[in-house]
C-alpha cells in the first residue's frame, strides 16, 4: 500500500463502518438532529482536508468523513418523506443529477479555466456551507418521523 491511496483506503473503510454503525441512528434520532450531527461532522472533515497542510491531519479528515456517511442516506430519507410517491422517482433521479454534477463542473472547470484545483475545491466548500446553512434553517422535521 502506497501512502498516497491511505487516505482514501480510510475513506471507504470508514464508511463502511459508519454505515453499519449509524444506520439505525437517523429513524431513532430524528432528520434534523441527524443533520446536525452527521452534516457538521462532514463539514468538519472537508475543513481539515482543505486547510491543513500535513498528511495525518488530512487522513484524519478522510476517516471522519467517511465515518459521516449516513449524511448521504439521510438525503434520501429527507427526500422521500417529503415527496408524494408519484413523484419519488423524479426526486431520485435530480438528488442523482445535482452529486453527479460536482463531476461534470469539475471537468468543464478542468477543461476551459485552470489546472488548479485549490479555487475549484474552494467554490465546493463554500456550495457545502451555503447548503448546509439553507438546509439547517428552512428544512423542518420530517412529519413521517414525528409519527413514529
Amino acid at each position: 500500500m502506497s501512502k498516497v491511496n491511505l487516505p482514501i483506503m480510510l475513506y471507504f473503510t470508514f464508511f463502511g463502518l459508519g454505515g453499519f454503525i449509524f444506520f439505525p441512528v437517523i429513524d431513532k434520532i430524528g432528520r434534523k438532529s441527524s443533520h446536525w450531527i452527521f452534516s457538521s461532522g462532514h463539514l468538519l472533515a472537508q475543513s481539515l482536508i482543505l486547510f491543513q497542510s500535513s498528511f495525518p491531519a488530512r487522513a484524519i479528515g478522510f476517516s471522519i468523513m467517511g465515518f459521516m456517511m449516513a449524511k448521504n442516506s439521510l438525503v434520501y430519507t429527507w427526500t422521500f418523506e417529503f415527496l408524494l410517491k408519484d413523484h419519488k422517482a423524479l426526486g431520485s433521479s435530480i438528488v442523482n443529477m445535482l452529486e453527479f454534477a460536482t463531476c461534470i463542473i469539475a471537468g468543464i472547470y478542468f477543461l476551459t479555466v485552470s489546472r488548479s484545483v485549490a479555487p475549484l475545491l474552494n467554490f465546493f466548500f463554500v456550495i457545502s456551507v451555503t447548503g448546509y446553512v439553507s438546509v439547517s434553517l428552512l428544512v423542518p422535521e420530517s412529519p413521517k418521523w414525528l409519527l413514529l
